[in-house]
C-alpha cells in the first residue's frame, strides 16, 4: 500500500517561493512549490519511476481490487446494461502479459530482429475502454512506445500519424478497420491491424457506430497484404508463447502523442516515463486518491490528461469505470457508476452549470428563494474559510444536486481552457467538494500547476507541480514586463521532470519550444499574484495586429465570450488590415432557442430563420457586449459584427481538433465569404447587421 508522504498543508497566503538570485533582467525570479526538491524530483513513498513500475505497484498491493469497469452490451435490447462488470488488478495484469507476449510474437514476424526487442510504436485508435488501458499497460510492460489516434480522426490524419510515427501494428476499434484498410496502400509501414471487436459478428451484436461483419470483409478485399486479428486472439497467442517483461528506464520514451495542432500538421510530443510520473505524482499529493476512489474515464484517453489521471489511481488502488462510449450517454453512465472522483472540462461543466442553476438559484418562487439563501450561507461559510459544508442545507436541498452526478463525488478537476468564476463558485458551494483547476500542456505531461483545496479564489491556476518550476518573461509587444506592478506578467516559462524532450523528427520545432537550458516556452501569458499563485491573462501564440496597430489574442477573446449561455463555440476573426474584430458564432441551441422566443415574442421561428434575422443578431451582439465587459475586455477586443451558423464547427468539417480547439486557418477559409460581407457592412452601416 502506498506510503503517501505527508507534509504539512501549504499557507495559502504563501503559495510559492523564489529561487534566491534567480531573477535576470527581463525576467522574474524563478517559482517553485514550498517543498520541492533541489532536483525537482518527487517521490510519494512508493518508490515508482516509471509507469510499468507504477502498474506494478498498483498489482502488488491491491491484487484483488477492481481496477477497470465498463457496461456490457446487450444484443438483445440493442443497450448497455445498468451496471458496471470489473477485472480485479490481477486478472488485468494476466490480460497485460498475454497480450504483450502476442504482440512481440507478431512483432517477430515482420523483423528480423529479436523478439525482445522494444522500442518500436504501437498505435491505439479507439475511445475509452478496457482494451486500450490493457494495450497501453502491455507496451509499458514490454517497452514499447503508445501512439494514440484521436478516435474522432479521420483518413488524412490517421494516415499522417501513421506514417509519421512508422506504425507497423495498430490497435483499433471495429469502426476503424473500413477507414484503415481503404488507406492500407498510402500507409506502408502498417502491416497488422488488431481489432478491438469481433470480427464474426453477427449485425445486431455490436454498440451503435460500431462496424458490421459485411463492411469489414467489403473493405478487407479491396485491400492485401495487411493482417488482421482480433485483441482476443493476440491474447491467445501470447498466453502460448509467454515473454518476461522487459522494463523501461525513467528517461525512456513512453508515447508519441500527437498535438492537435490548429495549424498545419501535428506534432508527435515525445515522453519519458520520468515525465508521466513526475506530473501524476505530483497531482496525487494534491488529490489524495484513496483505494475507495472510483475515477470516470470518458475525457479522451489519447490525451494526456486522462493518462495522467489513470496514472495517479493505477498506484493509489482506486477504480476505473469506462463511459459507454457514446458522450450522449454521460450522465447516465454517472448515475450508474457514481464516481468519486469527477475531472472534466469547462464546456461540460458550463451545461452542468447552466442546468442546475435554472433549477434551483435561478427558479421562480418558493424553491428559487430557499436554494439563494442556503446557497447564501454556504458560500458565506466557504468564503470564510469553514468550507462550503451545511449539515441543514446540503441534507435537504443539495443533496439532489449531488446525485446529478452520482451522489459520492469528493473530488474534482477543470482543465484545458479557463473557467468562469460563477461556474466553479457554484460547483465548489452546490457539491460541497473541492473543485481544482489544473494547467499545462502535452509537452509538461497533462499539467504544471494546479489550485489548493483550501484557496477558493477564482482565475487562478494554483502554484507549480513539485516536479517542476515557472518564471515570466517579458513580452514587450504585449506590454507585459516582469517589472510590472503590483504583480509580475510575461510569458509562462516551464522547466522540470515533467517536460517532454522534443517533437519526433522535428529538431527545428523543438529547438523553438525548448531552450538549451531546458525551458519550455507555453505561450500562455501569466501574472504570478500576491500570494504567489499563477493566473493565466492572455495568449502569446496566434496574436495578430489590428490596423491601428493593436495587439490580439483572439482565443483569450474567445474564451471570454464562450462564458456566455448562447455560445457554444465562436471563432473571433481580425487581420492588419482591419480596425476591428468579427465572429462566427455557433449558437447553444438549449439556451438560444427560448432565448430567441423571449426576444422576439414569438415560439413560431425555426432556428434557421432566428440565424438570419438581423434583429436577433444585433441582439446576440448586445448579449455578447455584457459577455465582454464582465471579462474585462478592451474596447478593441469586442467583437463589431457577428454571423451565426448551426453547428458551424466540428472535427468532421476541419474546423476544429480533436481536442476541440478552433482550427483558425480552416475557419478563415470556410467563412471568408461572411467575414468579407461583415467588414463590407461594417463600413458601410446600412443595412445593419
Amino acid at each position: 500500500m502506498a506510503a503517501q508522504v505527508k507534509q504539512a498543508p501549504l499557507d495559502t497566503a504563501r503559495q510559492t517561493i523564489q529561487v534566491a538570485g534567480s531573477a535576470r533582467p527581463g525576467e522574474t525570479a524563478i517559482y517553485r512549490h514550498p517543498y520541492s526538491k533541489p532536483d525537482l524530483s518527487v517521490d510519494d513513498g512508493s518508490g515508482v519511476q516509471t509507469l510499468y513500475e507504477n502498474f506494478q505497484y498498483g498489482v502488488k498491493s491491491y491484487p484483488d481490487s477492481t481496477l477497470i469497469g465498463y457496461r456490457p452490451f446487450n444484443i438483445q435490447t440493442g443497450k448497455h446494461e445498468n451496471y458496471y462488470t470489473w477485472q480485479t488488478f490481477r486478472e488485468v495484469n494476466e490480460r497485460v502479459t498475454n497480450l504483450g507476449s502476442g504482440l512481440l510474437q507478431l512483432q517477430s514476424t515482420l523483423s528480423s530482429d529479436s523478439v525482445r526487442r522494444g522500442g518500436w510504436n504501437l498505435g491505439l485508435y479507439s475511445g475509452n475502454r478496457p482494451s486500450w488501458f490493457v494495450a497501453e499497460q502491455a507496451c509499458n510492460a514490454y517497452s514499447l512506445v503508445s501512439v494514440a489516434l484521436y478516435d474522432t480522426l479521420g483518413p488524412k490524419a490517421a494516415e499522417y500519424i501513421v506514417n509519421h510515427a512508422e506504425i507497423p501494428i495498430i490497435v483499433a476499434a471495429g469502426d476503424k478497420l473500413p477507414l484503415l484498410l481503404a488507406s492500407a496502400e498510402a500507409m506502408p509501414s502498417l502491416k497488422i491491424i488488431i481489432s478491438m471487436d469481433p470480427l464474426d459478428a453477427p449485425l445486431s451484436s455490436l454498440p451503435p457506430g460500431y462496424a458490421d461483419t459485411r463492411s469489414l470483409l467489403n473493405a478487407w478485399s479491396k485491400r492485401a497484404g495487411i493482417q488482421i486479428l482480433e485483441f482476443s486472439e493476440v491474447e491467445a497467442l501470447g498466453q502460448k508463447n509467454p515473454h518476461v517483461h522487459i522494463p523501461p528506464s525513467p528517461k525512456d520514451i513512453c508515447t508519441l502523442c500527437y498535438t492537435s495542432g490548429t495549424t498545419g500538421n501535428p506534432k508527435g510530443v515525445m515522453s519519458t516515463h520520468e515525465n508521466y510520473i513526475s506530473s501524476s505524482m505530483s497531482a496525487g499529493f494534491t488529490f489524495d486518491v484513496k483505494p475507495s476512489d472510483v475515477h470516470i474515464s470518458y475525457l479522451p484517453l489519447a490525451h494526456c490528461m486522462e493518462r495522467c489521471s489513470q496514472a495517479m489511481m493505477l498506484r493509489m488502488g482506486a477504480s476505473i469505470g469506462f463511459h459507454s462510449g457514446d458522450i450522449a450517454d454521460l450522465m447516465e453512465d454517472i448515475a450508474i457508476l457514481r464516481p468519486t472522483i469527477f475531472p472534466s472540462v469547462p464546456r461540460l461543466f458550463n451545461r452542468i452549470y447552466d442546468r442546475l442553476t435554472a433549477a434551483t438559484i435561478h427558479a421562480p418562487g418558493l424553491k428559487g428563494a430557499l436554494f439563494r439563501k442556503a446557497y447564501a450561507a454556504k458560500r458565506e461559510s466557504m468564503l470564510s474559510g469553514a468550507g462550503p459544508e451545511h449539515a441543514v442545507y446540503d441534507r435537504l436541498l443539495f443533496s439532489k444536486v449531488r446525485a446529478v452526478l452520482g451522489g459520492r463525488v469528493r473530488s474534482m478537476l477543470t482543465g484545458s481552457a479557463p473557467i468562469g468564476p460563477d461556474v466553479l463558485e457554484f460547483m465548489r458551494v452546490a457539491f460541497s467538494c473541492p473543485v481544482y483547476e489544473g494547467y499545462g500542456q502535452t509537452e509538461n505531461a497533462a499539467a504544471c500547476t494546479v489550485t489548493m483545496a483550501e484557496d477558493y479564489n477564482t482565475g487562478r491556476v494554483g502554484a507549480p507541480f513539485r516536479c517542476n518550476e515557472v518564471k515570466l518573461v517579458d513580452v514587450p509587444d504585449m506590454q507585459y514586463h516582469a517589472t510590472d506592478k503590483p504583480c509580475p506578467r510575461g510569458e509562462i516559462m516551464v522547466r522540470g521532470t515533467n517536460v517532454f524532450v522534443g517533437y519526433y523528427k522535428e529538431p527545428e520545432k523543438t529547438a523553438e519550444a525548448l531552450g538549451e537550458d531546458g525551458w519550455l516556452r507555453t505561450g500562455d501569458i501569466g501574472r504570478i499574484n500576491t500570494d504567489g499563485s499563477i493566473s493565466i491573462i492572455d495568449r502569446k501564440k496566434n496574436i495578430f495586429k489590428l490596423a491601428q496597430g493593436e495587439y490580439v489574442a483572439p482565443e483569450k477573446i474567445e474564451n471570454v465570450y464562450k462564458l456566455s449561455p448562447l455560445v457554444e463555440n465562436i471563432y473571433v476573426h481580425g487581420d492588419s488590415l482591419e480596425s476591428s474584430l468579427v465572429g462566427v458564432i455557433s449558437p447553444d441551441p438549449e439556451e438560444f432557442i427560448p432565448w430567441v422566443h423571449r426576444f422576439l415574442g414569438t415560439s413560431s421561428i425555426s432556428m434557421a430563420d432566428s440565424l438570419q434575422d438581423s434583429r436577433v443578431r444585433q441582439a446576440v451582439l448586445k448579449e455578447l457586449n455584457k459577455s465582454a465587459r464582465a471579462g474585462k475586455l478592451r474596447g478593441f477586443e469586442f467583437i463589431k459584427a457577428v454571423h451565426l451558423v448551426a453547428d458551424a464547427f466540428s472535427v468532421d468539417n476541419g474546423t476544429m481538433t480533436p481536442t476541440l480547439k478552433i482550427k483558425r486557418n480552416e475557419c478563415a477559409k470556410l467563412y471568408r465569404a461572411n467575414i468579407d460581407e461583415m467588414y463590407a457592412v461594417l463600413k458601410n452601416p446600412s443595412p445593419k447587421l
